[in-house]
């Protein structure tokens, strides 16, 4: 039976995977096994870091510390000593910063904060620290100077407001800091923006979220608030605009679902935010392949069902897969591959512990043709579509015995709809699907595979 085959290839649009890759859930190696709380990566030699509360990487003995190379897992000196976890990592240069909750970390004493050159650990002065416990939540580099917020009140008996500045040689303070607790940091519109727990920065009244000029601390559009526990967890630019998120139900005085959008003048709803049928949060975010990826404690984004994880386009929800079985707390990308780790143990139906990796796979070749492939007898119609489309076998009008799953995903492989109990006709709600091309799945009672291909929504 002669056959008119085209193969799909998304390259052209721009996407920097491969053209007939398919996004899925994987292993990394055979993971943690305690919870993964922070993630950095080392694009000069092509590692990623994860800290946490583990001890063991891949099998191996491995203390709150540990590197990828892609293969293996591997410790990062010794690892912590004497201390509870790694909650936050970022690269200076070439060298890896690490800071959590610890006095030892590789033999070197250092107070909740030290620096990994490659091959051996050193403390950053006299750290930072708490008449308790301390913390250190977040980091950032500002103005070429390494930034740092959570839970601390001092340097070697230097006074410091749960924010500090490291000038090289010692930790200073940033204006007054703030009066409560500091858990993200972010650099947008050449300002330092720092989120957490509080309502005063430097003297200046705010609402759990303030910005930093260099100089002088300012308030952000009304802050964030809710009527509980309030904080801003997370911050990241997308598309030229500052993306916040955390556990709040306002934004200035913007209805909004524990994230928002600021453009530095006013703020924004994301589409409908999060839910959650318990405490919801968002923890973390991370621009990947031209989408903000969106991790923390929720089952649905907008209207749309993600576990714990999902993708923001600008304009459309989506989820990646079934997402995981337990909260997302880190994000990290390295080439092609995106990293998530947290409280999970299962990433769509695979056990990934507590460290999971979303990357193309080589699928089988999503077939088009100029006309009616004639294998498996299933045709769909029109293509362009506008709000519905038509499943027809070659002969006649499924029957009423047969029921389809139809599945649509976007070209960065996460699937954005998906209707059970499909007879012959699907209708779309076009204020979730915009206009371009998307890749759709029918799959038969059993779960098999019984077309695919690519659509185009105008």
């Amino acid at each position: 039976m002669k056959r008119n085959i085209l193969l799909l290839f998304i390259i052209a649009l721009g996407y920097s995977f491969p053209s007939n890759a398919q996004y899925s859930w994987n292993n990394v190696g055979t993971g943690m096994n305690s919870p993964v709380r922070s993630l950095a990566v080392d694009t000069t030699n092509n590692i990623l870091y994860a800290g946490g509360v583990f001890t063991q990487a891949g099998g191996l003995p491995a203390a709150d510390i540990a590197k990828w190379d892609g293969s293996s897992w591997a410790p990062v000196g010794t690892g912590i000593i004497s201390g509870a976890s790694v909650t936050a990592m970022i690269m200076k240069g070439t060298d890896l910063i690490a800071a959590g909750t610890f006095t030892n970390i590789g033999g070197v004493l250092s107070k909740n904060i030290a620096r990994w050159n490659g091959s051996t650990w050193a403390a950053l002065g006299a750290g930072l620290d708490f008449p308790g416990t301390a913390s250190i939540n977040a980091l950032a580099v500002y103005n070429n100077e390494l930034y740092a917020g959570g839970f601390f009140s001092n340097s070697g008996g230097t006074p410091l407001n749960f924010i500090a500045k490291w000038d090289g040689a010692n930790w200073l303070p940033v204006g007054n800091g703030t009066n409560g607790e500091v858990k993200a940091l972010c650099v947008y519109n050449n300002e330092l923006y720092a989120g957490g727990t509080f309502t005063d920065a430097g003297g200046v009244a705010v609402k759990n979220i303030a910005r930093w000029s260099g100089a002088v601390w300012s308030d952000v559009g009304g802050g964030c608030d809710y009527t509980g526990a309030t904080t801003v967890s997370t911050m990241k630019p997308f598309n030229s605009v500052l993306y916040v998120g955390g556990t709040f139900g306002t934004a200035g005085t913007t209805a909004v679902n524990n994230i928002a959008k600021w453009d530095g003048s006013t703020w924004s709803d994301v589409g409908g935010g999060t839910r959650y049928t318990g405490a919801t949060t968002v923890s973390t975010m991370l621009n990947f392949n031209n989408a903000l990826i969106v991790g923390g404690t929720f089952d649905s984004l907008g209207t749309s069902e993600s576990n714990y994880i999902g993708a923001w386009d600008g304009t459309t929800w989506s989820s990646l897969g079934n997402g995981t079985n337990n909260s997302v707390l880190a994000l990290e990308s390295l080439g092609d591959t995106l990293y998530a780790g947290g409280l999970f143990t299962t990433s769509d139906a695979l056990i990934t512990p507590f460290i999971s990796e979303w990357v193309p796979g080589e699928s089988t070749a999503i077939i088009t043709s100029m006309e009616d492939v004639q294998f498996p007898p299933v045709r769909v119609f029109p293509n362009p579509v506008h709000d519905h489309l038509f499943i027809k076998s070659n002969t006649e009008v499924v029957s009423n015995d047969s029921r389809y799953t139809f599945e649509l995903y976007n070209l960065l492989g996460a699937r954005i709809m998906m209707q059970k109990h499909v007879k012959e006709e699907i209708f779309f709600d076009r204020g979730l699907i915009k206009d371009g091309l998307y890749i759709y799945k029918i799959l038969g009672e059993n779960n098999d595979l019984i077309k695919q291909g690519k659509l185009s929504f105008k």
